[in-house]
């Protein structure tokens, strides 16, 4: 029993120890990044973390972190907008969910992420759960998809259609998607939410179809043009 307990004791010791030695690299650690802040003439972490996620500057994000700048799910917005995938990694590294609407917009990073059009960005927020039918929560506004078929990538459509995206849900304009991929003349857009069994004759509040929204670029999208 003594001798258990002198283990027991060392074990416990050697813990401290541990806990102790992290707490002071961690201290030391933040005094540095602190001081090449100043040196920077930073001193408001979190507005300038803003700005670095924005710019996808994950050394001067990674300085604000040690430093102790409180990061939220605005800074992966950005980061996921600008299509920055490694600032959005290491944000999600520290925490940071995909799935809750943000505090302002009331829109999800996954809106952002399809916004920006970036498919890798898109891929890992539904990995991690986000949700692809997710509307503003004040308005009751676009989806994910909506902003995909506006970014002009096909692949992040692709994406969120195979992970179970209502292919025609209306904003509160009346706009779907294909309405949206028209308006804007994204051909390959359009042509990717057709071929999932988009509907071209839904009406928007304007009692528009897709193909009358899509005025003078009917002809970069024939697919919508025969319908």
């Amino acid at each position: 029993m003594k001798k258990h307990g002198f283990i027991n004791l060392v074990v416990i010791l050697t813990l401290c120890f541990q806990l102790s030695s992290c707490t002071n690299e961690a201290e030391e650690k933040k005094k540095e990044a602190i001081a090449l802040l100043e040196q920077r003439g930073i001193f408001n972490y979190e507005k300038e973390l803003m700005i670095a996620a924005r710019e996808g500057d994950t050394e001067l994000m990674k300085l604000l972190i040690a430093a102790g700048a409180n990061v939220n799910e605005e800074h992966l917005q950005w980061a996921a907008l600008y299509a920055h995938e490694e600032a959005v990694k290491l944000l999600m590294e520290h925490g940071i969910n995909a799935n809750p609407p943000s505090r302002k917009g009331k829109l999800t990073p996954l809106h952002f992420a399809a916004r920006g059009g970036n498919e890798n960005i898109v891929r890992l927020f539904l990995e991690k759960g986000a949700d692809v039918n997710s509307r503003n929560a004040e308005s009751g506004d676009d989806t994910p998809l909506h902003g995909a078929a506006g970014s002009g990538n096909p692949k992040c459509v692709k994406l969120l259609l195979k992970a179970g995206a209502h292919i025609d849900p209306q904003g509160k304009d009346g706009n779907t998607p294909l309405h949206i991929a028209a308006m804007q003349g994204h051909h390959q857009c359009a042509k990717a939410l057709l071929k999932a069994g988009a509907n071209p004759h839904i009406k928007n509040n304007k009692g528009e179809t897709p193909i009358q929204v899509a005025s003078g670029k009917c002809k970069e999208i024939p697919e919508l043009a025969v319908q």
